[in-house]
């Protein structure tokens, strides 16, 4: 798989959810129209705040199923909170 700078497409999924295959459901909602099986993409879980690799394995009228790479799992990157300095200017402070 690709590195995640690469792969815009994201993607939110519930990792406690498998099929009998193994393969995680999504939500097609929001996917780009020509996502494909074979694309690679990034799943997120916004509450446990964590990331991973995915490979569209198919594609239904409103899930598609992904093979997660497991491997690739990590925590999320907080995001920067974002102030405007006095001469507003956006400034990054640590969170």
């Amino acid at each position: 798989m690709r590195n995640w700078r690469d792969l815009p497409v994201r993607v939110a999924i519930d990792p406690n959810m498998r099929t009998a295959d193994g393969y995680v459901p999504a939500m097609r909602s929001g996917l780009p129209e020509s996502l494909a099986v074979g694309d690679e993409l990034v799943v997120f879980e916004p509450e446990a705040k964590i990331r991973a690799l995915a490979r569209v394995v198919r594609i239904r009228d409103r899930t598609v199923l992904l093979d997660v790479d497991w491997d690739s799992l990590r925590r999320e990157p907080e995001a920067p909170i974002i102030a405007e300095a006095a001469n507003n200017a956006p400034v990054a402070l640590a969170a």
